[in-house]
């Protein structure tokens, strides 16, 4: 049976009005974005690399949108969010529409395609998203082109800080968050590699306490329940050859001892 749960209002949240009634739990993407506080990290690193109203961000994962809307309505800045689910995006439209928050527009893109000329934007910022994708070196290419020169990248992102089976990240391929996520060493080596410089590396997986017991609570579950809750709400339906069951999931989460950072790269002048 499908667990429901309640979804709080925001007024920049798809889910605004959704009650625990009539909105059924949907993947990890959606409870994620609606965690207490969950923009405070973002709002850090945009003090951190100096955000004002006159710069141009651009969010590579969008999803619903509520990042850039968040972004633009607290600074003033101007926002292109940019995913590739063209549901989530027309979401993030219906969104704008409805709270009417200026300087901010959807795209329809990918992270390792974005629809920019080259040195156009400001800053990128990476809210979850960067661990998703499968090309990460094409992807810091991509945002070297489309950034300013000394244009910089906010990256909020899941960490391992153990190894994992290989083998076993194959069968974790149905959370794709999980598959594709390296060390904080690994992602400062693609971007290194894409003309960044690393300016900080922050540790940031007191956050990723905080996210999984919002995980239990809006679905109901314990947090003793963590790695089912994750393996239930991260995922989708498995891949071939995948394994979705409790075992496998909890073994990853033992491996990878998994955490949270905050990465901010500068692009090199």
């Amino acid at each position: 049976m499908q667990k429901r749960c309640s979804r709080p209002s925001d007024p920049v949240s798809p889910y605004s009005g959704h009650s625990g009634e009539d909105a059924a739990c949907r993947p990890l993407i959606e409870v994620f974005g609606t965690r207490p506080k969950r923009f405070d990290l973002l709002m850090r690193g945009a003090g951190i690399v100096g955000v004002g109203r006159d710069d141009f961000v651009v969010e590579a994962g969008c999803a619903y949108g509520a990042g850039a809307l968040f972004l633009a309505g607290s600074l003033g800045c101007r926002v292109l969010g940019v995913d590739c689910d063209a549901r989530q995006i027309a979401a993030a439209v219906k969104t704008l529409d409805r709270v009417g928050v200026t300087g901010v527009s959807f795209a329809v893109g990918r992270a390792e395609g974005l629809p920019l000329n080259g040195e156009t934007v400001d800053f990128i910022v990476s809210e979850a998203s960067f661990s998703v994708l499968v090309d990460k070196a094409r992807a810091a290419a991509e945002y070297g082109r489309v950034l300013k020169p000394g244009g910089q990248v906010i990256m909020n992102d899941f960490i391992v800080r153990g190894h994992v089976d290989e083998a076993l990240r194959r069968q974790m391929r149905y959370i794709p968050c999980f598959a594709g996520v390296r060390s904080g060493r690994s992602y400062q080596d693609i971007f290194e590699r894409a003309g960044f410089a690393t300016r900080t590396v922050i540790d940031t997986s007191s956050e990723l306490i905080k996210t999984a017991l919002w995980i239990s609570k809006a679905s109901g579950g314990k947090p003793a329940d963590i790695s089912r809750i994750l393996a239930s709400l991260m995922g989708g339906p498995p891949a071939e050859g995948c394994t979705p069951n409790e075992l496998v999931c909890k073994e990853f989460l033992r491996q990878a001892r998994l955490g949270y950072a905050q990465l901010i790269f500068m692009k090199e002048t």
